[in-house]
């Protein structure tokens, strides 16, 4: 049974915030898979991954990082603890959001109250714990360890010694409670809309939504979806404006057109794969379509699911880049 013991402040505290202070360190933040919101809602707060397995909920979790450094979290005896950063934009967040892994993940920060930081058995890092030549400490020690120069510059990752030095880690005991998260930052509108579909429960909360770009790495994303049942040939018109695309999630047959889904998004690279899976509630693929893009700053790509497939029932139709899960739209026919 989990028992989540109650924080005690440090007794160092304040002088530990004003070391953050003086340094334009107001708030902390901690990257997850925008499908691991749901889990952090339920829970009210984050879970270190022993916490998680003892919920029995670890299998259900996105995570971040590959096998091997899942191993180091056990080796290095952090998997009692949460990894947060005085940043945005770590190494870690670069590697999951540019390489096309098979466990990449759609992210989006939270940011965290700096209190946190302040907690007794709270442990600093002076670069990443699963590296092997890492220096830890609590209290002041431990915030003597972080470089704040290469902390707060976020192209450290291009310099050697900043790229390590720039994965200092917070690392808070057990939990994190739900009133510490202030904000929640989204590449995009679509990623945010996303994450509010997944987790309805969000928007009840005290917690600030918001689309930042700028905090990621990310150069290929979905800015908006729509799923019609408008005729496809409207979209390849000269004057075709998305923004007068109907969404709709509930059709009625007959479907003449067959559906839709539109995606306004952002590629800079070519040859960035896509592809479109529609689906029946229960998982049956009825149709899958995928390719690659050229080099644009902004594009539209759709994909159409003929009327032959479209029966009465329920279904989803899903998009992803590079292997990159963007979304989820479920829809009814009736």
């Amino acid at each position: 049974m989990v028992v989540r013991s109650p924080k005690i402040r440090h007794k160092d505290a304040e002088e530990m915030r004003e070391i953050f202070i003086q340094h334009g360190i107001t708030c902390l933040y901690h990257f997850t898979d925008i499908r691991n919101l749901p889990y952090i809602i339920e829970e009210k707060g984050l879970l270190s991954f022993e916490f998680l397995e003892e919920r029995g909920l670890l299998d259900k979790i996105k995570c971040g990082g590959n096998p091997l450094s899942q191993e180091l979290n056990g080796w290095s005896q952090t998997r009692d603890k949460i990894k947060l950063y005085p940043r945005y934009k770590t190494p870690m967040a670069y590697i999951l959001e540019q390489r096309d892994w098979e466990r990449s993940l759609h992210l989006c920060y939270l940011e965290i109250n700096l209190d946190v930081a302040l907690e007794e058995g709270v442990v600093f890092t002076d670069i990443n714990s699963t590296d092997s030549a890492h220096k830890e400490a609590k209290g002041m020690k431990g915030i003597s360890l972080l470089d704040f120069r290469w902390i707060k510059d976020l192209d450290a990752w291009q310099d050697p010694t900043g790229k390590k030095k720039s994965q200092a880690e917070i690392m808070v005991p057990d939990y994190i409670d739900l009133s510490k998260i202030e904000r929640i930052y989204f590449i995009s509108e679509a990623s945010l809309e996303e994450a509010k579909r997944l987790c309805p429960s969000l928007e009840t909360t005290s917690i600030e939504l918001r689309v930042e770009p700028t905090y990621f790495y990310r150069s290929f994303y979905t800015i908006k979806s729509k799923l019609t049942d408008e005729a496809k040939e409207k979209m390849f018109e000269r004057n075709f404006k998305f923004n007068e695309i109907r969404m709709k999630t509930e059709f009625i047959l007959p479907i003449t057109h067959g559906l839709t889904l539109i995606n306004d998004i952002r590629i800079i690279p070519t040859g960035t794969k896509f592809s479109f899976k529609w689906c029946t509630s229960g998982n049956e693929v009825l149709q899958e379509t995928k390719g690659n893009l050229s080099g644009s700053i902004h594009m539209y790509k759709l994909d159409n699911l003929p009327p032959r497939k479209i029966e009465v029932g329920d279904y989803f139709v899903e998009f992803y880049l590079n292997d990159i899960y963007q979304l989820r739209i479920p829809f009814q026919v009736r």
